[in-house]
């Protein structure tokens, strides 16, 4: 006994130090913007632990093991607080174009793959993209590009023409061009390309001059590719069918659809298809679970199939959103009819004629990720988790006025509804051809096929938009409803990979970017801050790149606790300098609005 009570003060401060030491990294340690529950927590267990010691451990080595603590404590806090999704960010300078990313059972499902042609193709896919944005014509990449991006280009078209918006590039390079990751979707592969580039680009307004953006620009985006297992046919070096060696209309339109065979190029039957672009903080933001091999995908594919493709899934997804937001943009909900049910045409039609009229700025469809899948009255149901970002310009007659001070992120959940053991549809409605009798559908506010008479918003083939939430109403009808959710994912940990102080860092270096430049106190400004909130200034390399490019734009978490924690690590931020500036103003003021209550 006498023994168990000389150890009994060290068996006490193991145990306080292990809890003490979890409570410090999981509440206080990872730099969350400082104030809450957690962190008192942690104090008051330091201060039992250094009790113990005090107490029970005799002078002077008490002090001794209370300094060597202090020591530990340091170290785990510094090594906590340094990581950082941000982290993950490829720098320019740290590009890896030597990833051995094609694996032997990649090439066994892909005979003939060779890496030096799908660079060329990838290649090709870049410059032509880049002539046809600066064009506004998508013909001439029709075959190569699937719906759910040419319907991104081309939403973005219609938005630039109502607000006298023109891109000019010159001098357009590619420096790098590597492949980064390869992901396995079923029947499919996807290939991600890291594209890095300069050019000289002005994106000019012709109505509203304060959006004038022009100068050099170099950036590193991601490029995804998608197609079949199998041998491919090159649709990149010619414009012939891949299935019967006809020519193809000159004038892709918006579907590249052989006269003679019928084949459609860009559904990725026989080539890779750009499916995706993407920037880098986008890019390595998706949780694991979530990725194409991910845990939560193989549990939705057992319910839609496990030979389905995710990717084009999404790219559905990705074409049905943007129809809607072409409707919200034009105040025109007819154009939206054939992708959406009567309900949301109902409800969503009437918030559209009732909302003021504005258009987007530098519109981006983030990102689209199939989350979650529900059966409901002999519908499955798919739910996908939307993140989109731009920057607001209100309309009145000719005039216009700036809403958003800058480029916003903006979070939706979306659920597509078809009938359960629905069969292949003949026609696709993302193609513009009836899926009853795949008859063409030329008029895009026809709801009945000219041919057969099916309703072509019937979710008897497709998958029809049912409903689309804000965040918010999206947990709301969660409770009410209690769909039986296969994954039930709360849509707050798709940003699970950034903490307060990411979102605060982000949304910082765009406040100092808001006059237009990235001058040299103001990165030293940048890096003293980062210090202080626990970066390594040299890991933010691929922020500085962005912010730099104008690539970043304002992110806020979910949750209204942690917004008011970003919105005070920013407001303390912009008064480190002694004067806050009026772009800063406005931008602090833009994320404001975004509170519950005033702080």
């Amino acid at each position: 006994m006498k023994h168990f009570k000389l150890f009994l003060p060290w068996l006490l401060l193991c145990a306080a130090l292990s809890v003490s030491v979890t409570l410090f990294a999981s509440a206080g340690g990872g730099g969350g913007g400082g104030g809450g529950d957690g962190d008192s927590g942690a104090t008051g267990a330091l201060l039992e632990l250094f009790w113990y010691i005090l107490v029970y451990i005799p002078f002077p080595w008490n002090l001794v093991v209370i300094a060597v603590l202090v020591f530990i404590f340091y170290r785990i806090g510094k090594n906590v607080k340094a990581g950082s999704a941000l982290n993950n960010i490829t720098a320019i300078n740290n590009i890896n174009e030597n990833k051995n990313v094609i694996t032997p059972e990649f090439l066994g499902k892909n005979p003939g793959f060779n890496e030096t042609q799908f660079k060329q193709k990838a290649s090709i896919a870049f410059m032509e993209v880049q002539k046809a944005w600066e064009e506004k014509d998508l013909s001439r990449v029709r075959r190569f590009i699937s719906d759910g991006v040419y319907q991104r280009f081309n939403t973005q078209f219609r938005i630039m023409n109502a607000l006298g918006q023109v891109n000019h590039m010159q001098n357009i390079r590619i420096q790098k061009l590597f492949l980064d990751a390869v992901e396995n979707d079923g029947d499919y592969h996807i290939i991600h390309a890291g594209v890095h580039f300069e050019m000289e680009d002005d994106f000019l307004c012709e109505k509203f001059p304060e959006l004038n953006q022009a100068g050099h620009l170099e950036n590193l985006e991601y490029w995804s590719f998608i197609k079949r297992s199998g041998a491919e046919k090159n649709i990149y070096s010619s414009n012939n069918c891949p299935k019967c060696g006809a020519s193809l209309p000159e004038d892709g339109g918006e579907v590249s659809k052989c006269a003679h065979c019928g084949t459609v190029t860009y559904l990725g039957e026989y080539d890779w298809v750009l499916s995706e672009i993407s920037q880098g903080d986008d890019y390595i933001n998706e949780p694991k679970k979530l990725g194409k091999n991910g845990k939560k995908t193989a549990k939705l594919r057992e319910v839609i199939g496990t030979n389905s493709s995710v990717q084009l899934l999404e790219d559905k997804a990705s074409n049905a959103y943007m129809q809607l937001i072409t409707a919200m943009v034009e105040k025109k909900p007819e154009l939206m009819r054939r992708f959406v049910t009567d309900e949301v045409y109902e409800s969503l039609g009437e918030k559209i004629k009732a909302e003021p009229h504005y258009l987007f700025n530098r519109l981006y469809l983030n990102d689209v990720t199939l989350v979650d899948y529900f059966n409901d009255e002999g519908k499955d149901n798919l739910v996908f988790a939307m993140k989109r970002s731009a920057q607001r310009v209100g309309v009145e007659g000719e005039r216009l006025s700036l809403i958003d001070s800058t480029v916003m992120a903006e979070n939706k959940e979306m659920i597509m509804s078809r009938d359960a053991g629905a069969k292949e549809p003949k026609g696709t409605l993302y193609s513009h051809s009836c899926p009853n009798c795949a008859a063409p559908v030329p008029d895009t506010t026809d709801t009945k096929c000219a041919y057969c008479g099916e309703l072509l918003n019937s979710t008897k083939f497709e998958w029809i938009v049912s409903s689309l939430f804000d965040s918010d109403e999206y947990m709301s009808w969660k409770k009410e409803e209690e769909p039986d959710l296969v994954n039930d994912i709360d849509p707050s940990l798709l940003d699970s990979l950034y903490d307060v102080r990411d979102f605060a860092i982000n949304n910082v270096m765009i406040m100092v970017m808001a006059d237009g430049n990235l001058a040299e106190d103001e990165i030293k400004f940048v890096q003293k801050i980062a210090r202080k909130w626990g970066y390594k200034p040299d890991r933010l390399n691929a922020m500085y790149e962005m912010a730099t490019a104008k690539k970043l734009v304002l992110r806020l978490p979910e949750q209204e606790k942690k917004k008011r924690k970003v919105y005070k690590l920013m407001l303390k931020a912009a008064m480190a300098e002694g004067t806050i500036s009026p772009e800063e103003q406005a931008i602090l003021d833009d994320v404001k609005k975004q509170l519950a209550e005033p702080v």
